[in-house]
């Protein structure tokens, strides 16, 4: 008779060990899975790689890859064509490194989800772990990454770091993180009204650790500095913004905002005509949030800040001219974080999410702004106006 002793002493500790890990087991198969996701698109070119991040990339490569930073390549800002001169040394192809470093950015994002999931749910790990897997699989992060190639995740995942160190109550962090956020996209400008009402309302931290903002973008001038182009550049990364911000001359840019509803020839002189009372309105807006909250006296703790955050960014895409389809990436993200402790937002961050995957494939797949921009309008401002009531109404409650 055959001796099952020492296979069964074997199998007993195979199975143990698999047991006794199976969690930390799930979790490494879920990020294996997450890297593969990301590596499924492979050659895919959206029209922004194809027009604009190949041929930058490709440029700073024949002109010295870090040397080639001696002259202003493309129209994202400094620190962002500092990483493309770092990825020419990677032997990959050219969209394949473009979109390692997105991708990269997407768990930094994930691992800030889950630090406001894990802050908002009394420290909750398995919440905390939950959020890190939706944000790592959402359609919309890795057809960001993994198949736009864009950056979106790299100054979000910024911005949310900046708000868990302000719940953190660490000032000096979360401005200097905050104003890192700014050396990769200006829509990092969009919680910029938190804080300011913050500093106002919570009288937490001084005035000066706005200097960090400032502050940081200049040391992200300096590898171009180092590299040729000169002192001025770091005058230059200061007002890149400015002269960003007039390139788009129209109203609404893929994106169904609130100035889809007066149905107006979507043009120039259109966009003249309406640019300065749509800043004006979204201000306004902005005004009566921070007016409302600070009558109401409202409790400055994690969730209301997380709140805060989210209706205030949402407000800026909404009604501001010229935002395109990937702006409210930072709001969108906010809303799973959101999810997790007001169970009534699930159903408004399925539609909202629904409504920018229609948008993404559109542009991805047909090549084309989409035609239903009136009715996602209202679509959108349906969201939005359901976000306002809930949050606030549970900003409110003391309880």
């Amino acid at each position: 008779m055959k001796d099952y002793t020492k296979s069964n002493r074997l199998d007993n500790k195979i199975t143990g060990l698999i047991c006794d890990n199976w969690n930390k087991i799930c979790i490494f198969a879920l990020l294996v899975l997450s890297v593969y996701l990301r590596m499924l698109p492979g050659d895919a070119l959206s029209g922004d790689a194809t027009a604009k991040l190949i041929p930058w990339y490709e440029e700073i490569k024949s002109t010295g890859g870090f040397w080639g930073l001696d002259h202003e390549v493309g129209d994202y800002n400094m620190f962002y064509q500092f990483i493309l001169a770092i990825l020419t040394y990677i032997p990959l192809k050219p969209i394949y490194a473009i979109k390692l470093s997105s991708c990269v950015f997407d768990y930094l994002l994930a691992g800030a989800v889950s630090a406001i999931v894990f802050e908002l749910t009394n420290k909750n790990k398995v919440n905390a772990y939950i959020s890190l897997f939706i944000v790592l699989f959402s359609p919309l992060v890795w057809i960001n990454s993994a198949w736009w190639a864009q950056c979106d995740a790299m100054y979000v995942s910024l911005c949310l770091w900046a708000i868990y160190f302000y719940i953190k109550e660490k000032y000096l962090a979360c401005f200097v993180i905050y104003g890192f956020s700014f050396a990769f996209k200006l829509q990092g400008i969009f919680i910029l009204p938190l804080f300011l009402f913050l500093y106002v309302y919570h009288k937490r931290y001084t005035i000066l650790n706005y200097l960090a903002i400032p502050i940081m973008m200049m040391i992200s001038a300096i590898p171009c500095v180092i590299a040729g182009r000169g002192k001025k550049s770091i005058i230059r990364v200061m007002t890149f913004y400015i002269f960003e911000a007039g390139i788009w001359k129209k109203m609404y840019l893929n994106y169904p905002s609130f100035w889809c509803l007066l149905r107006g020839e979507n043009s120039e002189e259109f966009f003249e005509i309406l640019k300065s009372p749509a800043i004006a309105f979204t201000v306004i807006i902005l005004a009566v949030f921070m007016t409302y909250w600070f009558n109401k006296k409202i409790e400055v703790n994690a969730k209301n800040i997380v709140f805060m955050a989210f209706l205030l960014s949402y407000t800026c895409v909404l009604f501001l001219p010229a935002m395109h389809e990937r702006y409210g990436f930072l709001f969108e993200i906010l809303g799973i974080a959101i999810a997790f402790i007001n169970k009534k937002t699930i159903i408004p961050l399925i539609a909202m999410n629904a409504m920018i995957l229609a948008l993404y494939g559109n542009y991805l797949i047909l090549g084309v702004s989409a035609t239903n921009l009136y009715a996602l309008a209202w679509v959108n401002l349906l969201i939005y106006l359901f976000y306002v009531y809930i949050l606030n109404k549970d900003m409110v409650n003391k309880k």
